[in-house]
């Protein structure tokens, strides 16, 4: 009797011993993703904490946010932006009341493109020369020395060695490299200098070169469309040997170097034309349309300057030598220079030997055939350039090359 009373009062006090719902040093803290880049989002989620207990998250040194435990010792952190930070493994700490938990994420290089007005530039988009570019990178080594390169010239250049830098927002320009920053960061701004075709894919090559205690960050590549220079197709004798009132028909697709990301328009002397793309009236065409056409304005007789502009601009992009001629009045002509088989829209009176010219004629008889044109000099008596045909319009272009001899006035 006496054993059987003692187990059961040794039995009551174990029966009010409490259940223990958590062990400390089980706590955990778990990252997704594991790895990203400056600017990404990320969830970060703790457990087995003390209930109903503020938990401080780290990244690093950097204070990321504070989340408050629910009745099970969780609690997540949702949509985290990762701030600017070194590139690397990067320990991430959960702490509360003494307790911590641990985890690791890796922070990989992120580089960028924008224009001068923080559009981002991607592969498809166009540049040109002179146009303003910024190199933006984050999640380098802290100080790490990044050189880059880009090929829109059709070879590598250096813009920093090359002193087209226009502006340092992050980091410090020395030598042939810019400098991150504390956090690995850097950005600056460049003047570009294109000589590619328009279309043609131009690279940035950034180039990581680690420190003196750390490795090189991966080599990264960016892409932009190069936009070169526009050329004019050269106009028939009916398209730039005018009079007023003629309509003048040009094909898109006989330009070169148009951007299919722009608009455009014509100009004669700087001034828009009211035009017609496709047969109907327009401001613009691009290169989706497929022909352009004016009536030529009553503008005075002698040379006129036909141009291509973006749309809403002034600023030539090509030129073409214009003739508007006034049939049956006073005869004129004057000489241009000729490029790539095109008469430019300015007159010379001084000649060279050996140079491509164009003689230009207009007001003349409609009637007419042609006209016989000669270069007389003060050393000769003349030297046949030829026979000038007189277009409907009153005008005539013949091209010629001054001989090498019987130079003078």
């Amino acid at each position: 009797m006496l054993k059987a009373l003692m187990v059961a009062l040794l039995l009551i006090p174990l029966s009010y011993i409490p259940a223990c719902s958590q062990e400390y040093g089980d706590e955990q803290v778990t990252v997704t993703p594991t790895s990203l880049k400056v600017g990404d989002k990320l969830n970060i989620t703790v457990s087995n904490f003390p209930a109903n207990t503020p938990v401080t998250i780290y990244i690093g040194n950097v204070v990321i946010g504070t989340v408050t435990t629910n009745s099970t010792g969780g609690a997540t952190l949702t949509n985290v932006v990762l701030p600017e930070m070194p590139g690397g493994t990067k320990a991430v700490m959960a702490r509360a009341e003494g307790l911590n938990a641990y985890t690791t994420i890796s922070v990989l290089p992120k580089v960028e493109l924008r224009t001068s007005n923080l559009l981002l530039v991607t592969s498809t988009t166009y540049l040109g020369d002179g146009e303003i570019v910024r190199v933006r990178g984050f999640g380098y080594k802290a100080f790490e020395s990044v050189y880059i390169v880009d090929d829109a010239t059709g070879t590598n250049v250096n813009p920093i060695a090359d002193g087209r830098v226009v502006q340092v927002f992050k980091g410090t320009i020395s030598d042939d490299v810019i400098i991150a920053d504390v956090n690995g960061s850097f950005d600056f701004s460049y003047k570009l200098h294109v000589t590619k075709s328009t279309g043609a894919t131009v690279t940035v090559t950034i180039t990581g070169k680690g420190t003196e205690t750390e490795s090189a960050t991966t080599t990264q590549y960016l892409y932009f469309k190069a936009a070169g220079d526009v050329s004019f197709p050269a106009l028939s004798s009916s398209q730039y040997l005018v009079k007023p009132g003629d309509n003048v028909s040009i094909s898109i697709s006989s330009f070169s170097g148009l951007r299919p990301d722009r608009k455009y328009t014509l100009l004669l002397d700087g001034s828009a034309l009211s035009l017609r793309v496709d047969g109907e009236s327009a401001s613009w065409f691009t290169t989706s349309n497929t022909t352009v056409e004016f009536t030529v304005p009553s503008y005075s007789s002698g040379l006129h300057s036909l141009a291509i502009a973006y749309y809403g601009t002034s600023t030539a992009l090509a030129k073409h030598a214009f003739v508007i001629s006034r049939p049956n009045t006073t005869p004129g002509y004057l000489v241009v220079p000729v490029s790539d088989g095109k008469p430019l829209d300015y007159r010379i009176s001084d000649l060279v030997p050996n140079a491509r010219y164009m003689l230009l004629l207009y007001n003349f008889n409609a009637s007419e055939s042609g006209v016989s044109a000669y270069l007389v000099t003060s050393t000769s008596s003349g030297y046949s350039l030829g026979y000038v045909t007189i277009q409907p319009s009153g005008a005539g272009s013949l091209s010629f090359t001054v001989p090498t001899s019987g130079a003078g006035t």
